[in-house]
């Protein structure tokens, strides 16, 4: 029973406060209120980074082709002062 009582006296604070906060947003409504603003989905970001690599996807390969197309040989110092100047 003790242990029950403690449960009640743990929870209730929470529970009134999220009674408090329906209310509060129930009235909001009534009132003509506008809605709580949405939830960001945790996706959003990743799909908009996904549209602009879409989008410029040919500039990407174009760049990465041309990068790859350097010569890299720790012999050759012309070679070197050219990518480091690329």
């Amino acid at each position: 029973m003790a242990r029950a009582a403690r449960l009640v006296r743990r929870v209730a604070p929470i529970a009134a406060c999220a009674a408090i906060a329906a209310i509060a947003a129930h009235r909001g409504a009534a009132q003509g209120a506008p809605p709580a603003p949405a939830i960001p989905r945790p996706d959003a970001p990743a799909a908009a980074v996904r549209g602009w690599r879409e989008q410029h996807e040919v500039e990407i390969v174009r760049e990465l082709t041309g990068l790859l197309a350097l010569p890299n040989n720790a012999a050759n110092a012309a070679d070197i002062r050219r990518n480091a100047n690329a």
